[in-house]
This record gives C-alpha cells, structure tokens and sequence, in this order.
C-alpha cells in the first residue's frame, strides 16, 4: 500500500519507521509481531473501521507527528504525539481482542438428527449410558438434598437451597461424569432454565418419552421428568401452596410458572450433551 503522493520506495520506508515507532509505542518491541499484526489489517480480516484508522495513520501529516522525521520542538506537536499513543494503543488491543470476541456461529436444529434407541452404533450407545448415569446422579443428589432441607428446615428453605445449589449441582456432576446437563420444562419456575437450541421443537411438543439427537459424533439426550408427590408441596395448584411457601415462590422465582401439576404429570426434562468419543 503505497502512502499518495510518494515515490514508491519512500513510502515503504515511511511504513518501515512507522512500524519500528508503533513497536517503541505500543511496547510490543518485537518488530515482526507488529508487521504480521499490519499485514493482518492489509488482508481486511479484521474491521474495516480499523483498516482505514491504519490507513490514517500512514499519512505524512500523521508520520510527522510520530516524529519519523527532523521536526522541530513543539508543544502542540508533544500533545498530538500522547494522543496518538492513546489511540495506537488502543487500535493495537482492537486487533487483538475483536477477533477473540467474535461470537461462533450458532447451532441450528437442523444440524442435529434423531436417532432411534434401536439403531444406535455402539458408540451411541455409551453415549447414550454415559447421559442415563448422569441423569440418574443429579436427580440423587438434587432430590436427596430438597428431602433432607424439606425433613430438617421445611419447604420454604427446599426453595431457597433448590434456587440456589441446583445449578451447582449440575455442574458438578457435568465435571464428573465429563458433559453437560441440565433441565428445562414447559413451564419454567427458573427462568435460566431455557432448552438448548436442539431441544426447543421436542420442548414445544412436550414429547413424553426419552429422545436422543446426534451431530458430528456427539450426542444429545433429552428425558423426561414426572412430577413426584413430594413435589407437589411447591408445584401442585396454586390453591392449595401454603401462604409461605408461595412467598419464597415469588422472592426467588418472580416469574414462575411451574404450578398446577399433578402427580404424575409432566413436569419437564434433563438435557444431556454428551462429547464425541475417541472412536467417532
């Protein structure tokens, strides 16, 4: 890119002090890291915002400033110059943490497909136990832990420790059993609680029986969980929910939906993403 109005050699050699400066400037004294972070802006892989700030600054007027020349001592010039430190730095950290922050393109449902329990490969199906153990361990301990507070504190502290050490819970158990799980419903008391983008339609359909999904060697499994009668004390009409309990409702669930089960019912599902294995 040649700077206009100069000869070509000079405007290289322009840019070549310019790089050596933006080294000193920005304190990456590495030249060749700042001429490979040029050339990336040269190729546009980057913003073309930033592009055009690189193409700005290589301008006589500006390469004045940076002082790749015999100018005179100038106060006025001293303030450009700490100025354009600020914005070479700046510029510098653009380029560095744009791309890093540049979201991945998302997962569409299409891009998984079912898979019948029959006409699974052997893989799948260690899969598909890996996703059954890790449902049965977080509904253990989820439960375990709801009866013990529910036994020992009553339900309205059930609410509070459901509110706030499910999600721990599942998250230890997604370390452990090396995925991840969590749950989801139709009618959500959590609001986090969301179904992943591949579960959404089967969400919406309320499907009652265990569905598996598979994409590019990974597995999804998505299970349903039936409302149980020790539940009901939180999730039965809202008629017959003691006064407190529905207190702790509204102070840790303001938009709750999750009432007006009946045991039995369909309450919601684990989701389970289970990693390929080495074989697939």
């Amino acid at each position: 890119m040649n700077i206009h109005g100069l000869p070509q050699r000079q405007s290289q050699e322009l840019q070549r002090r310019f790089l050596v400066k933006l080294s000193v400037t920005t304190g990456l004294y590495h030249f060749g890291t700042v001429q490979k972070l040029y050339g990336k802006c040269q190729r546009k892989s980057l913003n073309k915002c930033m592009l055009q700030t690189v193409r700005q600054l290589l301008t006589p007027r500006v390469l004045c400033m940076v002082n790749l020349g015999p100018v005179p001592i100038d106060p006025e010039r001293d303030r450009n110059m700490k100025k354009l430190n600020i914005l070479v730095a700046t510029l510098v950290l653009l380029l560095f943490v744009v791309p890093a922050c540049r979201q991945p393109p998302q997962e569409t449902d299409a891009s998984w497909t079912v898979v019948a329990a029959g006409g699974m490969t052997p893989e799948q199906m260690i899969q598909r136990d890996k996703a059954l153990a890790a449902r049965d361990a977080m509904f253990a301990s989820l439960k375990g832990r709801l009866m013990e507070v529910m036994g020992s504190e009553g339900p309205v502290a059930a609410i509070s420790v459901c509110a706030k050490e499910a999600p721990q819970i599942a998250a230890q158990i997604s370390e452990a059993h090396g995925l991840r799980i969590g749950r989801t419903s139709f009618r959500l008391r959590n609001a986090q609680n969301l179904p992943p983008s591949w579960a959404k339609q089967l969400v919406a359909d309320r499907v009652a029986e265990p569905r598996f999904l598979t994409q590019q060697g990974r597995l999804a499994a998505l299970l349903p969980i039936r409302m149980q009668a020790p539940c009901l004390m939180c999730h039965a009409a809202e008629d017959t929910i003691p006064p407190s309990v529905k207190d702790a409702i509204a102070e840790h669930y303001p938009t709750d939906q999750a009432t007006g089960f009946q045991e039995g019912e369909l309450r919601g599902w684990f989701h389970v993403e289970v990693p390929a294995t080495d074989a697939s």
